[in-house]
């Protein structure tokens, strides 16, 4: 991915709070919410 790709993609940066916020836009946070109840198991 070059610079110029990641620039069009994002358009403007100012809209991410934090760096943090950037990398899960971009899916290389990953996370999870999985509630017990949810999954079978007791809550």
């Amino acid at each position: 991915m070059t610079a110029i790709t990641l620039a069009a993609e994002i358009g403007s940066f100012a809209r991410f709070r934090s760096s943090a916020q950037l990398m899960a836009y971009l899916g290389l946070v990953p996370r999870e919410y999985s509630p017990a109840k949810a999954l079978g198991g007791e809550a």
